[in-house]
């Protein structure tokens, strides 16, 4: 998807099957939008509301996790 700002992002839907609670998801999320290091995708945000909770990360153009991380 893109942002109203231009940037595009990708969108990582969590299934409502998961054990995890809202509060745990929550506190991953707001940790891992923290996390600056070249080797990790930037989390920009995220939203509890609705039935499946979403993380949004950076979009990475046509590259692969190996290209970045070796």
């Amino acid at each position: 998807g893109t942002l109203r700002d231009g940037r595009e992002i990708a969108v990582k839907k969590l299934s409502h099957a998961s054990r995890q609670g809202q509060k745990e998801f929550k506190n991953e999320a707001e940790l891992l939008s923290r996390v600056q290091h070249r080797n990790v995708v930037n989390l920009l945000g995220y939203c509890t509301e609705g039935v499946e909770p979403i993380l949004v990360y950076e979009y990475v153009h046509n590259e692969s996790l190996d290209k970045h991380l070796f």
